[in-house]
């Protein structure tokens, strides 16, 4: 016994269909990919730096010194730990060249873990160079890999 019901598939139809299947595949695929970058990207270590020089430190002048203080603050903003170098690095605005390694005590510690922070202080001694014109610091990690940030001068 059959019912008669017959179903017709036109071309239309068969393009719609294609087309929907197609957009539903590209948007998985694209979701897919964005989500494997940012995990990637993520998963890695990455440390954001940032610095800032104090000329001529209060109270230094009155003494007849020339104090100026460099601090550097190196944040894990990825999930892998690093373990810092203890010696940093400031840049000038005159060239892409000129660098001096400044010596000094992160703290807390060296080794950063996912979120955590240290601060670098130490002392800017060159006496040709003016300290006006640092323009970023560097910082290395044991593994070689060089994080560079900003400075700001406050006088």
């Amino acid at each position: 016994m059959t019912l008669g019901a017959t179903i017709q598939i036109t071309a239309d139809m068969v393009a719609w269909y294609g087309a929907v299947v197609a957009t539903l595949a590209i948007l998985i695929a694209a979701w897919g990919t964005w989500t494997n970058w940012f995990v990637a990207k993520r998963d890695r270590k990455q440390l954001a730096v940032d610095g800032f020089t104090i000329v001529d430190m209060p109270g230094a002048k009155e003494r007849g010194h020339r104090l100026t203080l460099v601090s550097v603050t190196a944040r894990n903003i990825g999930r892998r730990p690093l373990t810092l170098l203890r010696r940093v690095y400031v840049g000038f605005s005159d060239s892409d060249k000129t660098q001096i390694a400044l010596e000094g005590e992160w703290k807390p510690k060296l080794r950063l873990n996912e979120g955590e922070r240290a601060v670098f202080v130490g002392r800017f001694k060159d006496k040709i160079l003016d300290p006006r014109g640092i323009v970023d610091v560097h910082v290395q990690d044991e593994s070689g890999d060089k994080w560079m940030g900003e400075n700001r001068i406050f006088d």
